[in-house]
C-alpha cells in the first residue's frame, strides 16, 4: 500500500523461475510516468503484505483459494482454479463471468467455468500450451463481470 503521493505511474511486478522454491524470485518496483533526472529527490513510502491467509475477509473480491495442475501434452498444462469469497459467494451461475487469461510465452487454449463443488466457490480451468522455444511462459488469471474484475490476479510462472 503506497504512503504520500507518489504521482501518476505503475506497480510493477515481476517473476522468474528459479531451482528452489526457497529462493526469492519476485519483485516490484514503481515505475513513474515521468522519469527521474539526475538530482532529482524522490520518496517513496510503502507497506508490503504476504499472507497465507485472507488479508481483509470483508473485502469485496475473491480470492483464490486452491490450484491444482496436470501434464495434457507436450509442452501443454492444465490449471484447475477454484476462487471463493466477495461477490462469488452470491452467484447462481457463471454464464455472466468473463475469464481473462493470459500466458505470455505460450497462448491460452482454453478456459473453463463452474460452480464450485462447495457453495460460494467458482473452478476455473487453464489449459495452456507453452511456445516451442520459450523456457519460461508468465500465467496471469481473474475473473470479471462487466468488466469489472471480481477476483484478485492469479499468477504463476510456469517452466513447462
Amino acid at each position: 500500500t503506497p504512503h504520500g503521493d507518489w504521482g501518476p505511474g505503475n506497480v510493477a511486478l515481476y517473476g522468474w523461475p528459479v531451482e528452489d522454491e526457497v529462493d526469492d524470485n519476485v519483485v516490484a518496483f514503481f515505475w513513474p510516468d515521468q522519469p527521474l533526472r539526475a538530482g532529482d529527490h524522490a520518496e517513496f513510502a510503502y507497506t508490503l503484505r504476504f499472507l497465507m491467509g485472507d488479508p481483509d475477509a470483508s473485502a469485496d473480491i475473491g480470492r483464490f483459494v486452491a490450484t491444482r495442475v496436470e501434464p495434457a501434452g507436450p509442452r501443454r498444462s492444465t490449471w484447475n482454479l477454484e476462487a471463493a469469497g466477495g461477490a462469488l459467494a452470491q452467484l447462481q451461475g457463471v454464464g455472466d463471468l468473463d475469464v481473462r487469461a493470459t500466458a505470455t510465452g505460450g497462448r491460452v487454449v482454453s478456459t473453463r467455468l463452474a460452480l464450485g463443488p462447495t457453495p460460494g466457490r467458482v473452478t476455473v480451468s487453464l489449459e495452456v500450451q507453452a511456445d516451442a522455444e520459450i523456457d519460461a511462459v508468465d500465467l496471469r488469471l481473474f475473473l470479471s463481470r462487466d468488466g469489472h474484475a471480481l477476483t484478485e490476479t492469479w499468477t504463476l510462472p510456469w517452466t513447462p
